[in-house]
């Protein structure tokens, strides 16, 4: 996190900003002495304790390769909680107490991502998208271009009651067309 004097600026970058003799830098102690174990310990494979979603990166292609759900985000005690997190695909149709009679249409979309997520963060490269999870997810969608897109997913799957998830370049497709109308509406 940097403070600045007119803002303060979260992640893992930041912008309009060069280090002088002035500046000064706070590590939170907790932090640290929760690091220092685990950098002995070369076992270690989760550094954190939030929810599996938070942890993968904003992304708008590429769903069908299994790197694409590695949790590789973590965040220092003061901003691990989710509500502090920032929105991504993976965690928007959860934001501000949604639930599936509130949600918006982007959100409505988002659903398939947390969906798609969760079943690779379980069965890895074996995932598979079930039928009846898109089918429900298609008969909350009202707007017109999400449900097109959704509904093209619906038909990914023929008359199969599963399709893998990864090496799936069909799925990628729509959800990369998906991820760019969701995003696209969400920074308006």
């Amino acid at each position: 996190m940097r403070l600045d004097v007119h803002s303060v600026n979260l992640g893992p970058s930041t912008t309009h900003f060069t280090p002088t003799n002035k500046t000064r830098l706070f590590l939170d102690k907790t932090s640290l002495d929760t690091v220092k174990p685990m950098l002995k310990n070369e076992t270690v494979n989760e550094c954190q304790q939030m929810p599996i979603l938070y942890q993968l990166r904003q992304l708008r292609s590429k769903f069908d390769r299994l790197s694409t759900y590695t949790k590789c985000r973590a965040s220092s005690s003061f901003t691990s909680h989710p509500f502090l997190q920032p929105t991504t695909i993976w965690t928007l149709s959860s934001q501000n107490g949604s639930t599936l009679t509130n949600l918006s249409q982007e959100q409505i979309g988002a659903l398939i991502f947390r969906t798609i997520a969760i079943r690779v963060c379980k069965d890895g490269a074996h995932a598979s998208l079930d039928r009846v999870a898109v089918d429900e997810i298609v008969a909350l969608a009202k707007n017109a271009s999400i449900s097109a897109i959704l509904t093209s997913i619906q038909g990914l799957f023929d008359d199969l009651e599963k399709i893998d998830i990864i090496g799936n370049a069909a799925l990628n497709s729509q959800l990369t067309d998906l991820a760019n109308k969701i995003c696209k509406k969400k920074r308006r």
